[in-house]
């Protein structure tokens, strides 16, 4: 009886390989093996693996023959893709039918523009209001829907079964996630307890992927927090005189905020912004505020639907802030006053703890799998999430030691007080000559945007950055500059990886922004990463200040750790555009003195490669 177990243990491994539809590297067999090991025994695996390493195909196939449903958590669209391309190669591999459903937001599956183009709650409601009175045209109850759907429905092959069959794809992929295999899920349809009960979505004895969990810590902050505006209240008011409702109740919540936010943003704990609101509220309880008014939203909604409005209800929104303030642990939460550059008066009520939104959904699943390409250090990452069980394991790179090139220049730095036009002219100086020694594509990553520009622009009027035909060079090749929003950039990025592959080019990026995080980059389109200045958070900001002193009250000193683990994170997620296969190469140049002392800091894998000085 004793050998069972290995010999069920070994049959799992012959058919995870069997559907592997690739020749695995020993480090990915290690990785499904462990995986096997402790998510499939209901355990949780921290496991840091560089970008590039196949983390998506090593989960999916160590998961998938242990029969149990896998919920993925994926931050982008692309991540989502990526996965069901994958699942694609696993079936042809197999020659099996392993089903996968992309459980994407109502933003990007509804066919009627009167719901998608409306925020969540908003486009919930618009929906739930269209669906009452029968006035849209998509089949949306589909319990005796029996159509044959394709094994893998991504958001493309779900816009297109619903337009053939004049059915909803939000509710299809709804239906299908009921008994596909594979969900692939956005983080807060996973980690958002109202959002995850309004598709749906059940994670009892499933398995849970975490992907790009490097995030996790700022998902669950986000998740459990909300803000409150003047401009909420004033319209809230509005609304409810147009039902003749009392209104007078809110005006003591303006008021409030009328006195307490300047332009000098300002903090207070979760617990004193609770007993300011009882008072502003005139002694009248949260609770019953909100059961007082919860019918009047429905009416509100209906007449704005009645007009041909859109169905957007601002009392919603200050409800949905009175609740949280009333139900929440007012220890873990801040609350920020300030006002926005444009006028707009507000209280940010975020949270600190981000263990209270994420262990509850490991609670809830199977198993678990966390996994990122930037973990390190590990164990601080477990510690902040309240991990204590959990299994931490770090997997060597795929990619050759003697093609991962590390220089640490300490004669440079981005510290505030050294940030002075001596200093620059140093840092742009050291980044021509590198980037002239390097071949083809460089990305160089800055702290910030405006000390990005501020840097172009002054390296401008000395001559360091040169004007020919129209273009900036740098180091003799062509600049290009992150685009402000995702559309720009994408087009400047295409432009940048085609002039990389040819002459070379430079693209000037900023740490944590859209190029720094889930962006590909292989080969010749990044032969060099730079990296100016350690991407510390500002610490005169008051969030910072209270996650730092929240920490700190839970641990001595384990705020400052955060804070610093927070910037090497941000640090290793950038100088992972360099790697993405096992012939991949690229010369690594971290430029500031502040690298040499955090060594350990960095990811393992990158490490692993030669150290220059």
């Amino acid at each position: 009886m004793r050998t069972e177990p290995s010999r069920r243990a070994k049959k799992v491994e012959r058919v995870s390989e069997g559907i592997f539809p690739y020749d695995p590297y020993p480090e990915q067999l290690q990785f499904m093996n462990d995986i096997r090991s402790v998510v499939g025994a209901g355990g949780v695996l921290v496991a840091e693996a560089c970008n590039g390493f196949g983390k998506t195909i090593c989960a999916l196939s160590a998961l998938l023959p242990l029969n149990r449903r896998i919920i993925y958590a994926t931050r982008t669209h692309e991540q989502a893709r990526q996965v069901l391309e994958e699942m694609e190669r696993i079936n042809i591999k197999a020659s099996a039918q392993y089903s996968a459903v992309n459980l994407a937001s109502r933003h990007h599956l509804c066919l009627d523009r009167r719901c998608s183009q409306l925020s969540a709650g908003d486009g919930f409601e618009a929906c739930r209001i269209l669906r009452e009175e029968d006035r849209c045209a998509y089949r949306w109850n589909l319990k005796s829907f029996a159509v044959r759907l394709p094994p893998i429905l991504s958001i493309g092959d779900l816009r297109r079964v619903g337009n053939a069959k004049r059915v909803c794809p939000y509710y299809l992929a709804r239906k299908a996630a009921e008994s596909y295999r594979v969900v692939v899920a956005p983080y807060q349809y996973v980690f958002d307890p109202a959002i995850r009960e309004r598709v749906g979505l059940q994670l009892a004895e499933s398995f849970l992927v975490f992907d790009e969990a490097h995030n996790a810590d700022a998902i669950g902050l986000d998740v459990l927090s909300d803000t409150l505006s003047d401009r909420a209240l004033s319209q809230a008011k509005q609304e409810l005189q147009s039902i003749g409702k009392p209104s007078e109740i809110l005006d003591g919540l303006i008021d409030y905020l009328n006195v307490n936010v300047s332009d000098a943003t300002a903090a207070k704990p979760g617990h004193e912004l609770y007993n300011d609101m009882k008072l502003a509220l005139a002694g009248v309880s949260i609770a019953s505020i909100i059961d007082s008014y919860s019918k009047a939203v429905e009416l509100i909604r209906t007449r704005k639907a009645e007009r041909g409005e859109p169905p957007i209800c601002h009392l919603a929104g200050v409800l949905s802030f009175l609740s949280l303030l009333e139900t929440s642990s007012k220890e873990c939460y801040v609350a920020l006053y300030r006002r926005t550059k444009y006028g707009l008066k507000l209280i940010e009520y975020r949270c600190l703890d981000p263990s209270l939104a994420t262990t509850p959904v490991i609670d809830q699943v199977h198993g678990t799998l966390i996994m990122s390409g930037t973990l390190a250090p590990i164990e601080l990452f477990t510690q902040i999430l309240a991990l204590s069980k959990a299994q931490a394991r770090t997997y060597s790179a795929i990619a050759k030691p003697e093609n991962i090139r590390l220089r640490i220049d300490s004669s440079v730095s981005t510290r505030f007080s050294e940030r002075g036009e001596a200093m620059m002219h140093r840092y742009g100086e050291k980044i021509a000559e590198t980037i002239s020694s390097t071949p083809n594509g460089v990305l160089v990553f800055f702290p910030q945007r405006g000390f990005m520009l501020k840097a172009l622009d002054q390296w401008q009027k000395i001559g360091i950055v040169e004007q020919r035909d129209g273009s900036m060079l740098l180091g003799g090749k062509r600049v290009y500059v992150e685009g402000e929003d995702a559309a720009e950039n994408r087009t400047i990025v295409e432009e940048y990886k085609r002039t990389a592959q040819g002459e070379g080019a430079v693209l000037l990026c900023v740490f944590r922004g859209r190029n720094a995080e889930g962006s590909n980059f292989p080969d010749e389109q990044a032969r060099g990463v730079i990296l100016v200045g350690v991407p510390y958070a500002d610490i005169s900001d008051p969030f910072v200040k209270a996650r730092i002193e929240y920490l700190n009250r839970k641990e001595r000193g384990l705020g400052e750790r955060w804070y610093v683990m927070d910037a090497f994170r941000a640090a290793n997620q950038a100088i992972g555009r360099g790697i993405r296969h096992r012939e991949d190469w690229c010369i690594f140049t971290l430029m500031d003195q502040r690298y040499s002392v955090n060594l350990k800091l960095l990811s393992s894998w990158v490490l692993s490669g030669n150290i220059a000085s």
